[in-house]
């Protein structure tokens, strides 16, 4: 017995320590509510809801022509919550079918499959069934109009009756893909990548006003909204209207990747600006990727890679002698035949041209260091601080001012400083020991075009905003005051020309196109590598055009060329000449809009191209147009047809037929006298027959690229093409003698 009692006075002191527990606990659980409840009621609200910020919606960013260059690409996540408000088995059983029926016609997906998850969700009373990834707007919407989803439209209480949970993700997408993507920039808030370009520097503009809504936590970390509108609307960004002109962008981008791949240059940038408004039209910076002729657009060269700029400073150099020295553009200088001691150091000319005496238009054409050092050297020698302060004046060391973050500070070696020696004159004045960016050069070269008044370059036009009265149009800023006199920007200008004119001494003669004028300057620098120069270079070209009425100016710089091929004149200049004949085919572009057409003044274009005759004539059937066809009078040099066109005219066409691409059909041979051009004659288009005659030059003009290359073709002329559109200029002329086999360059608009 007594070991019978001993268990149960066991039992019974266990059983009391765990009523004593339970008690406790019990009493614990009463204080925590009634003292401490409000205060975890509060804590588990805060964990289960909140008020949380979502984005607004980003503004774009154009080209002027309304090209879109970036925007915000929203996609959607779709989940069901079967936890929701106002879902019942009664609802569930009746639209359960539908709504799988319709998730598999617009996803894409098994009905079978769709209608089992819905079910199981209700079941498990599941809040986070994933349905879709991804959906787009359309679609998104579709869905939404789903039995039983689209309870959410007809019951207000609550937004998510019907039991769709969507989740928003956008990205920025740049349309245009590699052209101005650096310039454009990006905005990556969900990575450590610092926001560069437009994206950065317009971010307060383009981001908007964010929303904040109330926030229901479900399974998985995800928030929900939880009422129908949010706490703070969302305001969207404004857009972001830029002055780039998209086809100047492809074609000055095109031409730079082809000469970094010719020329072996790792990278380079190529920026075009109007001269009156300083609106850039076009800003490359490219970088060469090896193979397949690749290039990327990474950093903005153009702004922020701040160097020596070497020769196409010396336009400043002459400035100054020109304005503050007195001299004239028939100063002579003794060049020694290209070579002279400067203290301790020998400066010789590129070329060993071994002139002893020349005039300063000469020394700046041939971009003779020696004339232009013993030039700076003989009036500022004993007073370098002069030179160095009448460069202050001109603004070297001026910021561009252009709107985007992080550009390249200028910065000129000052006498009594580190670096400084009795030779740092002499090379100062050729463009070393000094930093400037392109854009920098650019904008004084620019200066020069425009009277002598600097221009701020302006890349973004209008800030615009849904609101018309909210819009903000970027002003022009000018400067009031010349930096230089007429007479001696005249003085420059002339000197410029002569750079690319002056076939017997100038860099730049390849630049040189006889249909109009350029006045630029060629610049070759040694590069310096870890605060030493090395045989890396730089190339570069800077001017504007035409040089007798500027529209445009132009800075293109090519850097670490090796020793192949380096030069300013060959290298730069050929992206400078290809840029600048676009613009020349488009008749100056936007500055030329009110300049004569290339079409008689009394008749109206024709809205075909020329072309050739038998597809020519369908179109105008098809069109219902009325039209008849005139034989062209025949002379021995060409005729002028009623639209102002000259074409070939007594020859008899030799038989064949065009080269492959010609739009005949089958059976219709198109020989040499086949296309026509076109023109309006008080209301009837008259089809001018135009024949084809080995060794004259055959008048192309109107025709689209494709005639004009199989006649080109056929004719035997190798063909250089620049622009788009259709032919508007032609080099030779109609109607000039031509041999076969030699270059026809068309000007395409």
């Amino acid at each position: 017995m007594s070991g019978q009692k001993n268990i149960f006075n066991r039992s019974l002191i266990v059983f009391a320590i765990l009523s004593l527990g339970f008690v406790a606990i019990l009493g614990r659980a009463v204080y925590i509510q009634k003292v401490h409840g409000k205060h975890y009621r509060d804590l588990s609200q805060k964990m289960m809801l909140a008020t949380r910020t979502l984005d607004a919606q980003r503004g774009n960013i154009y080209a002027q022509d309304g090209s879109l260059l970036a925007t915000t690409i929203t996609r959607y996540d779709l989940r069901f919550d079967a936890t929701t408000s106002g879902l019942s088995n009664e609802i569930i059983n009746e639209k359960v079918d539908s709504l799988a029926a319709g998730l598999a016609k617009i996803l894409d997906g098994k009905k079978s499959e769709y209608s089992r998850l819905l079910i199981d969700a209700w079941h498990q009373k599941r809040s986070d069934l994933l349905i879709a990834r991804n959906v787009d707007y359309l679609q998104l919407q579709q869905v939404r109009a789903l039995p039983l989803i689209n309870l959410a439209r007809t019951r207000k209480r609550h937004v998510y009756h019907g039991g769709l949970v969507v989740e928003a993700h956008s990205h920025r997408e740049r349309p245009m893909g590699r052209l101005a993507s650096r310039t454009v920039g990006y905005h990556k808030p969900e990575s450590r990548q610092k926001a560069v370009g437009i994206e950065a520097s317009y971010d307060t503009a383009l981001a908007g006003v964010p929303a904040q809504s109330h926030m229901r936590r479900i399974a998985n970390g995800m928030w929900i909204p939880i009422d129908g509108m949010p706490l703070v609307p969302p305001k969207h960004g404004m857009d972001v209207v830029t002055t780039l002109d998209m086809q100047l962008q492809d074609v000055a981008d095109e031409a730079l990747c082809q000469a970094l791949h010719d020329y072996r240059a790792s990278h380079g940038t190529v920026v075009v600006m109007e001269v009156a408004t300083g609106n850039i039209r076009a800003m490359v910076n490219l970088l060469r990727t090896e193979g397949e002729s690749r290039c990327d657009e990474q950093i903005n060269y153009a702004v922020t890679e701040s160097q020596d700029p070497g020769s196409t400073f010396k336009l400043i150099s002459m400035m100054v002698a020109l304005e503050d020295a007195g001299v004239l553009p028939s100063t002579r200088v003794d060049l020694n035949g290209g070579i002279w001691n400067f203290g301790s150091r020998v400066m010789e000319d590129t070329r060993q041209h071994g002139i002893d005496q020349a005039d300063l238009t000469e020394i700046f054409a041939r971009s003779s260091n020696v004339g232009i050092s013993r030039l700076i050297q003989q009036y500022y020698g004993k007073n370098p601080w002069r030179f160095i302060h009448k460069l202050e004046e001109l603004g070297v060391e001026r910021p561009s001012g252009i709107s985007l973050a992080m550009e390249g500070v200028a910065k000129i070696t000052r006498p009594n400083t580190a670096g400084w020696s009795d030779v740092s004159l002499p090379w100062l004045s050729v463009g070393y020991g000094l930093n400037l960016t392109p854009l920098q050069i650019l904008c004084l070269y620019n200066t020069v075009a425009n009277k002598g008044r600097r221009v701020t370059p302006r890349l973004v036009d209008e800030i615009r905003s849904p609101h018309p009265n909210h819009s903000v149009k970027t002003p022009i800023r000018v400067s009031n005051e010349p930096i230089a006199s007429q007479k001696t920007l005249n003085a420059l200008t002339q000197m410029l020309r002569a750079v690319v004119e002056r076939k017997d001494m100038g860099t730049g003669i390849r630049m040189h196109n006889p249909a109009y004028t350029v006045a630029a300057k060629t610049g070759t620098a040694q590069m310096v590598v870890n605060q030493k120069y090395v045989k890396r270079y730089r190339s570069s070209v800077a001017g504007f055009f035409p040089a007798e009425d500027p529209r445009y100016s132009m800075v293109v710089m090519l850097a670490d060329l090796g020793d192949s091929a380096y030069y300013g004149g060959v290298v730069a200049g050929s992206v400078f000449r290809k840029v600048a004949d676009h613009l020349y085919a488009r008749g100056w572009g936007d500055a030329g809009r009110n300049a004569p057409r290339h079409w008689d003044n009394d008749s109206t274009p024709a809205p075909l191209v020329s072309g050739l005759t038998v597809p020519t004539r369908k179109a105008l059937q098809q069109l219902g147009m009325k039209h008849h066809t005139t034989k062209l009078q025949s002379t021995n040099s060409g005729s002028k047809g009623g639209n102002g066109f000259i074409g070939d005219t007594d020859a008899t066409a030799s038989p064949g037929v065009f080269a492959s691409g010609n739009s005949a059909g089958p059976g219709e041979g198109i020989t040499g006298s086949s296309w026509l051009q076109t023109h309006s004659v008080k209301g009837t288009w008259q089809m001018v027959e135009v024949n084809a005659r080995k060794g004259v030059v055959a008048d192309l003009t109107g025709m689209g690229l494709s005639d004009a290359l199989q006649v080109a073709g056929y004719l035997g002329y190798p063909t250089e093409v620049f622009g788009r559109g259709r032919v508007v200029r032609q080099n030779p002329a109609p109607g000039t003698a031509q041999a076969a086999g030699k270059n026809l360059t068309l000007y395409l608009e």
